[in-house]
């Protein structure tokens, strides 16, 4: 079967316990180490990448450029983690927009390019706060690379040509013409549920990657039993 990655949007990090139990899967904190590696050697203003995960929500929410970053960075960690299990999917979904995981993970730009090259390394922004905003993923700024044998015998992922770039036409695309009938969301949090209900009567799966990972059983878990103590 055929799969798919997408990679959730800049919001997925929105909830303090969410960024705390990321920063705990290993591959993530290698990625948060390297960008913390990078921006120490640019000629940036001190920052800690750690410490602004480990947040609260009112300081994380303030700052909309490393909100993004950091979003970004630990995608980028959580697909790492994904493909030591999975083999190369045939297609990748994503924002472009932004400072972008799909790129890095399509080869597009390099890891080093998204610190370098992200809203939060320009000068003058990097101690600026703006109000969080509610920043889903426009249609215009949504893109898909499909994994193609390339002429000279190379392979790579080669942006796939659509009109209509809505997630639901892409991913009907990717069902008809390339057979994918496996999507992976890489979140935290998912881009599917609507499309998920859509097509609910055929044989799809729609699933993110770290619920499909046993050994990070407890990535929600930890979750779920601070909600029940809060409602108790």
């Amino acid at each position: 079967m055929s799969k798919a990655i997408s990679f959730h949007g800049i919001n997925a990090l929105d909830f303090e316990e969410l960024r705390r139990n990321a920063i705990r899967v290993p591959q993530v904190i290698t990625r948060i180490r390297q960008a913390q590696e990078l921006w120490d050697k640019g000629d940036l203003p001190d920052f800690d990448f750690i410490n602004f995960l480990s947040s609260d929500d009112a300081r994380f929410l303030s700052n909309i450029k490393f909100k993004s970053l950091a979003a970004a960075i630990v995608q980028v960690g959580l697909l790492d983690r994904y493909l030591m299990n999975n083999e190369k999917p045939k297609a990748m979904v994503g924002d472009v927009a932004r400072d972008s995981a799909l790129l890095v993970a399509t080869g597009k730009i390099s890891f080093a390019d998204m610190i370098y090259n992200s809203r939060a390394a320009q000068v003058g922004n990097v101690t600026s706060l703006q109000p969080s905003l509610s920043l889903g993923v426009k249609a215009e700024n949504l893109k898909a690379f499909v994994f193609k044998e390339l002429e000279e015998g190379s392979a790579a992922f080669v942006e796939l040509e659509v009109k209509d770039k809505s997630l639901n036409a892409i991913v009907r695309h990717l069902i008809d013409e390339y057979k994918i009938h496996e999507f992976v969301n890489v979140g935290p949090g998912s881009n599917f549920e609507g499309l998920r209900c859509q097509m609910a009567m055929e044989e799809l799966r729609f699933c993110e990657s770290i619920d499909d990972d046993p050994m990070l059983s407890w990535f929600y878990e930890a979750m779920w039993q601070t909600d029940l103590q809060m409602a108790q």
